[in-house]
């Protein structure tokens, strides 16, 4: 849970290992704590030095009022606003820029959600063109990378039920980080408190795919 991976979503269970494609339609991920939504920005970028082609990608994000200690550009969004950044507010003056710096099309999708599902659902009812992509990559960060990919899969298959039916269509890939043993600060290491409750959220996903791959 906490290693960097590149790989497809559903194919724990029919086809396992198989790596990320050279060629990604839209890599998307949701909002979250501002280092977060910056490692997975990071990674995006790492993933196209490996000479990896991704057409876009789409931030949907989160209405989350988020704290100045969150990140230093939390601080001057504030200098510069007045007021305290959500998170959708926050992607668009940082994280897109980020993105836009190293050559990567971007695209926020404001929602009026803090919760990841309904974030999903609604940033998908208003981009459904993301359910017709070729491929698409669900970016995260560890230990979050399978609820992100979970979340997105279950909300795309209310609107499309076979959606990533042959486990070819939709990829996750996510950073690594390392436990932390003697204090570090969760900028380089995670809590492994914290993970242990990552741990019950990613299960809850897993499940689902394999309920879904046992019915058929």
């Amino acid at each position: 849970m906490l290693k960097a991976m590149q790989r497809n979503f559903r194919g724990t269970f029919v086809r396992p290992g198989i790596s990320i494609p050279l060629k990604i339609d839209t890599a998307v991920f949701n909002t979250g704590v501002a280092r977060w939504q910056e490692r997975r920005a990071q990674k995006i970028i790492d993933i196209r030095e490996q000479g990896r082609k991704i057409g876009r990608v789409v931030i949907l994000a989160g209405n989350r009022q988020m704290g100045e200690k969150e990140h230093p550009a939390v601080a001057e969004i504030v200098q510069r606003d007045g007021s305290l950044p959500v998170e959708s507010r926050f992607a668009t003056v940082y994280i897109s820029e980020m993105l836009k710096a190293n050559g990567v099309k971007t695209d926020v999708v404001a929602v009026d959600s803090s919760v990841g599902d309904e974030i999903f659902k609604q940033g998908i009812t208003e981009k459904k063109e993301l359910l017709l992509d070729g491929v698409t990559l669900a970016v995260g960060n560890a230990p979050a990378t399978i609820q992100v990919a979970g979340q997105f899969r279950q909300a795309a298959r209310i609107f499309d039920p076979k959606y990533d039916e042959t486990g070819e269509q939709f990829y996750m890939a996510s950073d690594g980080i390392r436990v932390a043993r003697h204090g570090e600060g969760p900028a380089t290491h995670q809590n492994p408190f914290t993970a242990l409750g990552q741990i019950a959220r990613n299960a809850l996903y897993l499940h689902e795919v394999a309920q879904t791959f046992v019915d058929k």
